[in-house]
């Protein structure tokens, strides 16, 4: 559990009293209004209160889990399943963390369990059906689906997991209609903005841009992105004014010399998934998929040093070749513990370019990988894209954040010396061997025929690009912008500054 501040606790305490039921039903008010760092506040206090009530720990997780504080919401619903083994809910919630994590038995198990608790609610076999299908086996999955689709049992979750299925299945008229009858029902904000972002894939591959956009559109308003464009300039400049190279050469740098990690960095939706799937079809790697733990050594070297947020320069100035050394080893074994006899284990968080000063220091021989991709066509997927948590909600938004991502990385190049690989999507698409074979002999390891196959690799991926990666490289998102230009006036003015 996160270092709660027990000032908010105790101000929380005072306004609200003791009463069970005033304190859920406000940390329910702050939960529904999307305001999830209250809500755990709530849901804290009154879990020690009443700890041995189940439905107090589910509504912990779930808050935690929106947080994407996976750790503190896996213990949450553990605590619900203990205190309520035929907590379907519990399971059902338990079995989409581990899956986003790649933990696939784990997802498996509970997300069945909820499914056989509780056979009536459809919402435990959609995310039974979920499960299935991101562990390939989408038969099961297609029949679980295709049972509730004969029962009329529509619901929000099945209209996205229909049209997950849809375009193997050459059923995306049938995926929108069902979408857009579950678009006229009263349903939460994040459900309709991921209705509206599935409508406007299906219109997209229906070659319907027009109607497309303004889905897109319309998901973006509803999901509310919270983008803080000074905040983002802030950082760069911070960052490119701290780390210069006399400040590297004084930084103490970590003696444990593991070469395992290889860090995947870039822009959401400019290649990174690609490249790991790619990577992780070579015998020799393990692929983890987005890790958040180097935002996590952060949080760790501000409690060492007991700073703020806005202190983490000071943290670095307080390191030791010790404090390297422990900071390294709590990446270094969770990482280790994924895959034990793998030679690389590749983590692609692609928001982690802005920390490859604080990776150079705690990982100094590992390899970095940047993806890079058309600017347009990057900005245009992630604003047609249903993110969990890089929702930045406008074309402009996502335009800004590029432009800095790029300035971001131009100074890591000329002031590290880390190894860092450029790779373009539009030349691993034009030439892939060739682009392949770079990647391969970057990491140091011998080549392997399987990686030109990585879409017959079975691994999980469990980001938006997982049904690409399912298929042989193709072309069809190559200058995909070109169907919206008439709407891209205003991120091409983002990216040009």
């Amino acid at each position: 559990m996160a270092d709660w501040d027990q000032q908010i606790i105790d101000r929380i305490l005072a306004s609200a009293g003791s009463n069970p039921d005033q304190l859920a039903r406000t940390g329910d008010a702050h939960f529904n209004q999307e305001q999830f760092q209250e809500a755990c506040f709530y849901y804290l206090v009154i879990s020690r209160q009443q700890p041995e009530v189940a439905e107090h720990q589910y509504r912990m997780g779930l808050a935690c889990s929106r947080l994407g504080q996976d750790d503190a919401a896996i213990f949450s619903f553990e605590q619900a399943i203990r205190l309520k083994p035929d907590y379907a809910d519990a399971h059902n919630e338990l079995s989409q963390i581990h899956l986003k994590d790649g933990r696939v038995p784990e997802a498996l198990h509970h997300a069945r369990r909820a499914a056989e608790l509780d056979p009536d609610d459809s919402e435990m076999t959609v995310g039974l059906a979920f499960v299935l299908n991101a562990d390939r086996q989408t038969e099961e999955a297609t029949a679980l689906v295709d049972q509730l689709l004969r029962e009329k049992r529509e619901t929000p979750s099945l209209a996205l997991m229909y049209s997950v299925l849809a375009p193997r299945r050459k059923a995306q008229a049938e995926a929108l209609a069902l979408i857009l009858r579950m678009l006229l029902k009263e349903n939460s904000p994040r459900e309709q903005s991921s209705l509206h972002f599935a409508a406007a894939q299906m219109l997209d591959s229906m070659g319907r841009y027009d109607e497309a956009f303004d889905h897109a559109s319309q998901a973006n308003r509803l999901r509310g992105g919270k983008y803080l464009p000074r905040e983002t300039e802030r950082q760069v400049r911070d960052w490119v004014q701290y780390f210069t190279p006399e400040t590297l050469r004084r930084l103490p740098r970590a003696t444990h010399g593991s070469r395992n990690p290889v860090f995947i960095v870039g822009m959401p939706r400019s290649g990174t998934t690609l490249v790991e799937q790619i990577l992780a079809s070579h015998p020799a790697v393990h692929g983890a998929g987005e890790l958040n733990w180097i935002e996590g050594l952060w949080q760790s070297a501000l409690q060492r040093f007991g700073g703020t947020v806005s202190g983490l320069t000071q943290c670095l100035d307080r390191l030791t070749v010790k404090d390297t050394d422990e900071l390294a080893a709590e990446y270094l074994d969770r990482l280790q513990a994924l895959s034990p006899g793998s030679l690389r284990i590749t983590d692609k968080m692609p928001l982690n370019f802005m920390h490859l000063g604080l990776i150079a220091i705690l990982f100094p021989q590992v390899a970095i990988i940047h993806c890079r991709r058309d600017p347009m066509d990057t900005c245009l997927s992630c604003f047609m894209t249903d993110f969990n948590s890089f929702s930045y909600g406008s074309l402009p938004a996502y335009g800004h954040f590029q432009r800095h991502s790029e300035r971001m990385m131009a100074h890591w190049k000329s002031v590290l010396d880390l190894p860092i690989l450029e790779v373009d999507y539009e030349k691993m698409v034009n030439d892939s061997e060739t682009e392949t074979r770079r990647l391969i002999d970057f990491v140091g390891l011998a080549w392997d025929d399987r990686c030109l196959r990585f879409h017959e690799n079975k691994r999980l991926v469990a980001t938006a690009s997982q049904s690409q990666v399912r298929r042989p490289i193709y072309r069809d998102s190559m200058e995909r912008w070109r169907h919206y230009e008439k709407h891209l006036g205003p991120l091409r003015e983002a990216l040009d500054g």
